[in-house]
């Protein structure tokens, strides 16, 4: 049975999506609607997603690690219902004329999954659709919570076709049966459009708890259905809101904290133990609220022994640049063991001045494939890997993965 109940178990199963073409159609004037705040260049991205993706693969197996564009693929392949279902929902959202969805409708599996994502079709090069450049952002599509799959509806016009893609994913995949065999989806696509809540503002601390942050993409309306299908459902016995500010530096809750061992947590400390900035309430599923006037205030009722590690290592300035390039966005593939981008360097001083070892993952990839350096020699490890180009499409480790079982 698939679940995930918290953030550091070990990483045995996890979804991500390679940056694809349409990174190349974002243009300057265009890139604020695609929600980026520059263009990317896609040869160095996607080699750099290649360094994460092999490095998860070298730390935890090859089978762990499951690409987007494949499950779809498969889907596409295996599922005519689920493929004329697929190309019904796209062509009444992207409002597509009947000429054109005939010649959907013709396209092999492996072109229609590409024009899925890509919005191109690559039989001749025609533009069908907008590009999809978020999805490189997985979290945000989904997040399993103890054994059931929420299906997460983004606040945005730009990603409302990932949800479409994603549904059609997690509804027809084998990958996915432990959830929709058992009747353990939760699916917000279906409710209002006003209720979005995107991955990146839930993370499951333990069994018990679930934090959802009320932030620029998840409106407390959302929170508050979120809650009530939960405790319906008795999936978790409390839901925390965590209020941030509704601004575009912290678009969700992973871009100012992540844990990466069993009571260390990354902070981006200016915000979090501010208690003018952030405000905490737990919510019971007896209906009974607590509040806390800081993220340290409640981690420290669940885990005594509470680490705050710093984003930018207490130097105010490097806090701010490096908050803003994913220093707080780590993700863990087992307890003490996380990717982190490379170029927060301050940070790294601080998890160095926890006992972390910080090594490129470049060089861990070299020493590990030659058996000079095994995984199960790794204590506490952070391996870091190349950002120029990543870190400009707004998102880090954490945002890049979407995982579907930990143990």
């Amino acid at each position: 049975m698939k679940k995930v109940t918290n953030e550091v178990s070990t990483l045995r199963k996890v979804v991500v999506h390679r940056p694809d073409d349409g990174l190349e159609r974002v243009t300057p004037d265009r890139a604020l609607d695609f929600l980026y705040d520059d263009i990317t260049y896609l040869p160095e991205m996607q080699r750099e997603h290649d360094v994460f993706t092999d490095t998860i693969r070298a730390v935890l197996g090859q089978d762990c690690v499951v690409e987007t564009e494949d499950l779809l693929l498969e889907v596409l392949r295996k599922k005519p219902e689920a493929r004329k279902k697929l190309i019904k929902a796209v062509v009444e959202h992207e409002k597509i004329d009947e000429e054109t969805t005939e010649t959907m409708h013709h396209l092999s599996a492996k072109d229609l999954a590409y024009l899925m994502f890509n919005g191109i079709n690559p039989k001749n090069g025609d533009e069908i659709m907008p590009p999809l450049p978020n999805y490189v952002f997985t979290r945000d599509i989904g997040v399993v919570i103890n054994d059931h799959l929420l299906i997460c509806q983004a606040a945005k016009q730009a990603r409302t076709r990932e949800n479409i893609i994603s549904r059609c994913i997690f509804y027809y995949h084998n990958e996915f049966r432990d959830f929709w065999s058992n009747d353990r989806i939760i699916d917000l696509t279906k409710e209002t459009k006003d209720i979005t809540v995107e991955g990146g503002d839930v993370m499951v601390v333990d069994k018990d708890h679930v934090l959802v942050g009320q932030s620029e993409r998840t409106s407390p309306e959302s929170i508050n259905r979120l809650a009530e299908i939960l405790f319906e459902k008795n999936v978790i016995d409390n839901v925390v809101r965590v209020e941030i500010p509704d601004t575009r530096s912290y678009m969700h809750i992973d871009t100012v904290f992540t844990q990466v061992s069993r009571n260390e947590f990354v902070v981006f400390k200016e915000l979090m133990e501010d208690e003018s900035k952030v405000h905490l309430t737990c919510m019971h599923k007896s209906g009974k609220e607590y509040n806390f006037s800081t993220l340290s205030h409640f981690l420290t009722t669940i885990i005594p022994d509470v680490i705050i590690i710093p984003c930018g290592n207490n130097d105010q300035i490097f806090a701010e640049r490096e908050q803003w390039t994913d220093g707080c966005n780590l993700v863990a593939l087992r307890p003490g063991l996380a990717i982190a981008y490379r170029r927060n360097t301050k940070t790294a001083d601080a998890l160095q001045d926890r006992g972390y070892t910080i090594m490129r993952a470049e060089t861990f990839l070299k020493l590990n494939a030659e058996g000079d350096l095994k995984v199960d020699d790794l204590g506490k490890f952070i391996l870091t890997i190349p950002s120029a180009e990543l870190s400009r499409a707004r998102g880090g480790p954490h945002c890049m993965t979407f995982p579907i079982h930990r143990s």
